[in-house]
Parts: structure tokens; sequence; C-alpha cells
């Protein structure tokens, strides 16, 4: 996942935002997700050393938002998809022939005893 909007903001801090949004949302799922993006926003930013002025502070935090509610609704549109079981059916009905044994095994075989 590229993070180019935020060019000062390391990509672990988003990515790290966004693992916490999609936590946040499985322990407490009533919640508003609003709610769980602005506490994971609010750690994200308490973590970040050197932010002095305010607009820097509030123009990177708004463009953190942004990102971690654009990675959170991808996340969470990947979670809605379900698997494309025709996509396993049709490589198990390709791989059949070589899956298979042979039915037939070639080995001599030896009588024994004196007829």
């Amino acid at each position: 996942m590229t993070h180019e909007n935020i060019p000062s903001m390391p990509i672990d801090v988003v990515e790290a935002a966004i693992a916490r949004v999609l936590e946040s949302r499985r322990l407490a799922p009533n919640a508003p997700l609003d709610r769980h993006i602005g506490h994971a926003i609010g750690e994200a930013m308490r973590a970040l050393p050197g932010i002095e002025a305010d607009s820097e502070r509030q123009g990177l935090e708004a463009a953190l938002r942004e990102e971690v509610r654009r990675g959170v609704a991808a996340c969470l549109e990947s979670d809605d998809r379900e698997p494309d079981d025709d996509a396993v059916d049709a490589a198990s009905e390709q791989s059949f022939p070589a899956s298979d044994p042979p039915s037939w095994i070639s080995r001599s075989h030896r009588r024994g005893g004196g007829d």
C-alpha cells in the first residue's frame, strides 16, 4: 500500500493506524467507524515527534485520516468478498489426471513352489 499523499508520514504509521481501526472494529463492531478512525488517528499523531505548528499538524492529521479511511475501506471490501469457489473447482478439474495414481502397476509376479 502506498501513501504518497502524506510525504512526511512513515508508511508504518499509516499501516499501524489501519490495523488499529480494524482491530478496534472487531472488538466493538457496533461503534461508528469514524470513532474507531478517530482513536487510531489520535494515537498515530501522539506517536509522531517534531510536529510543532498547528497548521502542519492539522494538515497531516487530515491527510492521515483520509489515507486511513481509504485503507480501511479497501480492507473491509476485500473481507466482504466470498472466496472464488469456481476458481478452486476449475483448478481441481484441470489437475484431475495428474493427481490420480495409475489404475495399474506393472510388476512381475513369481509363483512359488514347484508345479
